[in-house]
């Protein structure tokens, strides 16, 4: 009983999918991660210019202060992913909202010090520029695969196709099989050796069928 095999085609085609599935994969990651830095670098810097801006307009103001706080606070918390605001200064603390893990803070020469928590955007907060980038590697990989595939099988499999259905025409008996010569370098001296044994082959049957036929003769 012949053990079960599989084809050429459908090895070449398991293994440039597990490949293109690991380069993707990797790639994938890898996106993701450097687009996560850059939406937190953005995100730092546009609290930080909030905050900045926070502190021009509250900086040594006393009239009014505490009013012109809640008012300012409540613009921009849930902007942004900020939470809270905090307003320390020599005539006492104000503060709005919540504390986060991650804050700027800007102080003022007067004194008067603004720190401003904010939330660092999720991985799991997918954008359209991290779609797209994932889009383009998926579109990118997967023409990479087809182009690889069919390459490949012009290259190697299509040639050893040939030199296997060669090969099975020689072994039923037929003398004048023969390949083409063409392909991978590999390839192209297999169907060459093969081309040269077929060769033999119908010269040995010639002679053989010449020294019968002076036997017959004797």
């Amino acid at each position: 009983m012949r053990p079960l095999s599989i084809g050429l085609r459908a090895q070449l085609i398991l293994a440039l999918s597990i490949a293109f599935i690991a380069a993707f994969t990797l790639l994938g990651i890898a996106t993701v991660q450097l687009t996560q830095r850059a939406r937190s670098l953005d995100r730092y810097h546009e609290v930080k210019e909030s905050c900045e801006r926070l502190a021009n307009e509250l900086a040594g103001a006393r009239e009014g202060a505490n009013l012109r706080f809640e008012t300012l606070s409540a613009a921009l918390i849930g902007r942004n992913g900020v939470t809270g605001l905090e307003w320390n200064r020599p005539a006492g603390e104000l503060r709005a909202g919540a504390m986060a893990p991650e804050f700027v803070r800007t102080e003022r020469a007067n004194g008067d010090t603004f720190t401003m928590w904010y939330r660092a955007p999720l991985a799991t907060d997918a954008t359209p520029v991290t779609n797209l980038l994932l889009l383009y590697v998926a579109t990118t990989g997967g023409a990479i695969l087809l182009i690889t595939y069919v390459w490949l099988t012009y290259l190697i499999v299509r040639p050893l196709e040939a030199v296997t259905r060669a090969a099975g025409r020689l072994a039923r008996g037929n003398p004048f099989a023969a390949v083409p010569e063409r392909g991978a370098a590999e390839v192209v001296a297999l169907a060459s050796s093969f081309n040269d044994m077929a060769t033999q082959l119908r010269h040995e049957q010639e002679r053989m069928r010449q020294h019968g036929a002076a036997l017959e003769q004797t």
